[in-house]
This record gives structure tokens, sequence and C-alpha cells, in this order.
């Protein structure tokens, strides 16, 4: 099932493909319906002068493709106000910047988030509510769509992994039995 668009990725959720350099698997499932937050750009941006660029500049490459747009909420906006509070904590747990804003842009949007971080947000897209995917949705709809195996979709988990990207341990065929049990 497709999810709702925009889809609106935090720091960690965009990450995890950027730094395999997988871009391909978004673009083939929701190329120009992908939104970036400003605030997770700049998250991002910092690898510009690091020993990898690659991960901000391919992500910048493809923003000036079309793939994604970068969003940036207006300063006095009612989405400002809702992340000021959850970045503040008022009210409600304290989240990240590039959680908070991606999460009151998909609200605002009426689209999905995409985080890998449940711990912060899992509760907070259930009470709005705004649907929730993670890398591994995002895999397993690759999957389901005929575009990898099961062994590739092992291979990009493990490579996530090995980049300390926010993923459960198991195995990709665990991914598919949990999606296909739901």
């Amino acid at each position: 099932m497709k999810p709702k668009t925009p889809i609106v990725f935090d720091t960690d959720c965009i990450s995890s493909f950027l730094w395999i350099r997988r871009l391909d698997i978004l673009q083939t499932l929701y190329a120009g319906s992908m939104l970036i937050p400003d605030i997770v750009e700049k998250e991002l941006a910092f690898m510009k002068k690091s020993r990898y660029p690659y991960v901000y500049l391919d992500l910048i490459q493809e923003v000036g493709h079309g793939t994604f747009q970068i969003y940036v909420m207006a300063a006095l906006s009612e989405m400002a106000t809702r992340y000021m509070k959850y970045i503040n904590g008022k009210g409600t747990k304290q989240i990240g910047k590039g959680e908070a804003a991606a999460i009151v842009i998909a609200e605002g949007l009426a689209g999905t988030l995409a985080s890998n971080n449940l711990k912060d947000v899992y509760a907070l897209s259930k009470s709005i509510p705004i649907p929730l995917m993670t890398s591994d949705d995002i895999l397993y709809q690759y999957y389901r769509e005929g575009h990898m195996n099961i062994s590739d979709g092992d291979q990009i988990r493990m490579a996530m992994r090995a980049k300390r990207r926010q993923l459960p341990s198991y195995d990709f065929q665990k991914v598919i039995r949990l999606h296909e049990n739901a």
C-alpha cells in the first residue's frame, strides 16, 4: 500500500539511504513526492566537510533533479509554533529538531512521516495521528513491488546497520513476516 504523500523524512531515515548510496530505492518508489525539512538538510550539511561529503552532496544533487524538495516552515506559522513546542518539550516529550520538523510538516500537509527514531516519534505520531513509516517499511514496499529479493533486502539492511542506522537487528525475512502478518 502506497503511503500518503508527501513523504517527509527526518534525518535518520533519509540518512539510511544516503549513507549506503541507495537513493534509487526512494526514487523508484516516491519520486517527486518527498520532502526534506530545511532543518534536516542543515543537520546533514556538516557532512560536506567530513570524510563522507557524498552523504550531503548526493541529497543536494537529487534536490536539484527534483527527486526531493527542501521544505522551509514559515517562521510565524502554526507549524513553527508546534515545532518549538516539540523541541522544547512543552506539554509533550522533547524530541530532536529533525524529528520535530518532519512531524509538523507531515501533519500540516497531511502526509506521511518517514522516521526510524520510534523512541521519539511513535507515540506522538499515533496521538496526532499521522502515518509513520520506517526504512524497513520502505524496503518492504520495494520488495513487494518486485524491485529486489530477500537476499538484496538483507544486504541493504546490513549496510544500513553498519552505518549505525536505527534498525532492528533481525533479518529481512522477519521484516517480511512482520508486514505480512500485520
